[in-house]
């Protein structure tokens, strides 16, 4: 169930949505109540759905060296050459690009 509270402040009311549902709360502010309504009516509706239908695909896996592959190949290149230098030091096996 949502919890809907009006705000007045600085010659603006705003409306703070709190949702807790499953174990998790969440929030939002929004500048009209009809927003804050809509939203916590539709965040309830996606949270019920996501229980009762589960997604059939299983989250992605990765070992660790796979990510030191993909780190080496995506984010080291963006570093400068001296940062990159040193940064490889740490990587075991001494991993080049």
């Amino acid at each position: 169930m949502a919890t809907i509270t009006k705000y007045e402040g600085k010659g603006k009311i705003s409306w703070n949505v709190r949702v807790r549902k499953g174990g998790k709360l969440h929030t939002a502010t929004f500048p009209t109540k009809k927003m804050a309504e809509n939203w916590s009516r539709d965040l309830e509706n996606q949270i019920v759905q996501a229980k009762s239908l589960p997604s059939a695909q299983k989250p992605t896996t990765h070992t660790v060296g796979e990510l030191i592959d993909l780190y080496c190949s995506r984010i080291l290149p963006q570093k400068a050459p001296r940062t990159q230098r040193e940064q490889r030091q740490f990587l075991p096996g001494g991993r080049r690009i």
